[in-house]
């Protein structure tokens, strides 16, 4: 365990390392694999430091966001926006984000087979585009 310099606090905090791990682990996990009491157990801590791990690391990464994070400048937005329409015919969309699984708490009604995926449950494909 390390120390922090929180003078208000003074709260012990985890090697970065092991934060790293249990925040990647967490948000990497698919439904109930995610759980901070499964978490927990595989790390050897408690399910609330799981999740203040977890809320230690979004705001991390958050703070970091005015240095990594940049809209391109409007050169770059306009060819994007050309070769997309060109590859895929999205008109005026400059990104296209892939990838994002949902899972469905019960097969859905209507055309129910189609939500199947190869993780044995009901699921949701979302893909963001952004304009």
């Amino acid at each position: 365990m390390q120390f922090s310099r929180n003078k208000e606090l003074n709260k012990k905090q985890y090697a970065v390392q092991l934060q790293l791990l249990v925040f990647l682990n967490r948000i990497g996990s698919e439904g109930a694999e995610g759980n901070s009491k499964k978490l927990a157990n595989f790390f050897g801590i408690s399910p609330g430091t799981v999740r203040n791990i977890t809320k230690r690391v979004t705001k991390a990464i958050l703070s970091l966001k005015e240095e990594v994070i940049i809209w391109p400048k409007s050169s770059h937005r306009e060819a994007m926006k050309t070769e997309i329409k060109i590859l895929y015919g999205f008109q005026n969309c400059i990104g296209i984000i892939d990838g994002t699984i949902v899972i469905l708490y019960k097969r859905p009604s209507y055309y129910g087979d189609s939500y199947w995926c190869r993780k044995l449950t009901c699921k949701w494909s979302a893909i963001t585009m952004l304009g």
